[in-house]
């Protein structure tokens, strides 16, 4: 998609006078000066410059424009480095779930999904953090059966089980033209390094401003120097360049020409060629075999209603994964094979070292096998141990942190599995409790009933009746 207008290219500066002393009409139209006039540097006058000032004064009847001369702008003196400002801090309570959340992860005092869920020992209630340390700070009782409560350690714990409920939970990026759909327990990840609308400090030192990280460029410098909207001639400045164009210009908006909607001009592009339902396009299983092509419409209804290649391309997405994952153990074999081959006459002396300069490290240096592992990965990083050494001491750390890795996803699924087995568990014990307590409930009832029964009779018959 081409960039936004005035966007500056890579590399590009502020306009200056070309070699004419002419400058450039289109550059000084969209960019507006900020440089400070000064007063040329007077040199003593030469005979050339004598001539040519005696000629020019004859003829100063002559209307002429004279052109800017270099020496009147310069560029602003560099400003004192200042503290940026933080990164606005990820809002939890502010996230757009993309599935409905179970009405058992509400918080009951925020009435949002729970954010750091902290659990009430005595009466095992559950909160946010932030708003039971609120709601105590305020009134030192549980906000749900009003006992007494304290926000101390002694009273209060984590219910794990409840987090990696919530760290399950699908959620979208919270910046305005991400998208990105992710898990909750990997958004704060995604906010702090990945996403591209996140704003940072500004790449200038003397610029205290926030920008988004996909504008944080060497080449552009700061952000915060103004240009002109070549749509409605306002004066912006360029990191708010993309905030105009959606909100403020006046003359940003045109129809598309195959479905007339109105589109922001330099977003039509896009529009037509991911959003437009009259534009033409075709399944997107074309590249295995599908011939359905036309509107977008009718291509998303034919998606949605199934398309007969989608298994197709599934098994051949996973086999073009299997290709990448074969010749990534491939490359790893032949350099494997590649070490052994070089150092095969090259045996350590039994209870020899070598030293790290030699390019020798062993494979059993660090020994991680503390359990079995299921991951194919895992098990030729295991394999590769046997073989003694890796070809460098970088070889051999990257390989170490391949096996960590892949114990760290196994201990994670082990622990997942675990929880669903504990819920399920669970459950099955307290069903029962609860269908004995209705039954001993219901006995109660029909105790009470008779004996008031009982009381009755006896009422009627009198002390003498008997």
């Amino acid at each position: 998609m081409p960039p936004p207008p005035n966007t500056p290219v890579a590399g590009t500066r502020v306009p200056t006078p070309g070699p004419s002393g002419q400058w450039d009409a289109r550059s000084y139209a969209e960019f507006r000066p900020v440089h400070i006039r000064s007063q040329p540097t007077s040199r003593p006058p030469t005979p050339g410059r004598q001539a040519s000032s005696s000629r020019s004064a004859s003829n100063s009847t002559r209307a002429s424009t004279p052109a800017m001369p270099p020496e009147t702008q310069h560029s602003p003196p560099p400003r004192p480095p200042r503290s940026p400002q933080p990164t606005p801090p990820l809002d939890y309570q502010d996230l757009a779930y993309v599935d409905e959340v179970d009405d058992t992860l509400i918080c009951p005092i925020c009435r949002t999904p729970f954010h750091e869920p902290i659990t009430t020992k005595r009466c095992g209630h559950t909160f946010c953090t932030p708003c039971l340390r609120r709601a105590v700070d305020l009134q030192p009782i549980c906000p749900i059966d009003r006992q007494p409560l304290a926000f101390v350690a002694d009273q209060l714990c984590h219910p794990r089980i409840v987090s990696h409920q919530l760290d399950r939970l699908r959620v979208r990026c919270p910046n305005a033209g991400c998208g990105t759909v992710t898990t909750r327990g990997l958004i704060q990840t995604h906010y702090d390094r990945h996403c591209e609308r996140t704003l940072v400090p500004c790449p200038d030192v003397g610029c205290a401003r926030l920008v988004p990280r996909e504008d944080v460029t060497s080449e552009l410098g700061c952000l915060h120097r103004e240009m002109r909207c070549r749509y409605c001639d306002a004066v912006v400045f360029l990191a708010d360049r993309e905030r105009h164009y959606d909100a403020d210009c006046e003359g940003h908006t045109a129809k598309c020409l195959e479905c007339n909607a109105v589109v922001v001009r330099h977003r039509m592009a896009d529009h037509v060629m991911n959003h437009c339902p009259e534009a033409q396009t075709v399944c997107r299983f074309h590249a295995f075999g599908c011939s359905v092509a036309g509107a977008r419409r009718f291509v998303e209804l034919h998606e949605g209603s199934g398309c007969v290649y989608e298994a197709i391309g599934k098994l051949m997405r996973a086999q073009v994964e299997d290709r990448a994952v074969i010749s990534d153990l491939r490359a790893r074999l032949t350099a494997v094979e590649r070490w052994s081959s070089k150092h095969t006459s090259r045996s350590p002396r039994p209870g020899h070292r070598p030293s790290g300069g030699e390019g020798y490290m062993s494979m059993s240096d660090l020994d991680l096998d503390d359990g079995p592992s299921s991951s194919a990965q895992s098990s030729f990083l295991n394999d590769s141990a046997s073989n003694g050494a890796w070809e460098s001491p970088e070889d051999y750390m990257l390989a170490q942190f391949e096996r960590m890795e892949a114990k760290m996803e196994d201990l994670r699924k082990s622990v997942t599995e675990l929880d669903g087995r504990h819920s399920v568990m669970l459950l099955n014990e307290t069903m029962p409790l609860k269908d004995q307590i209705t039954e001993l409930r219901s006995n109660m009832g029909v105790l009470g009933f008779q004996l008031h029964n009982t009381l009755d009779e006896d009422g009627v018959r009198g002390p003498g009746s008997a």
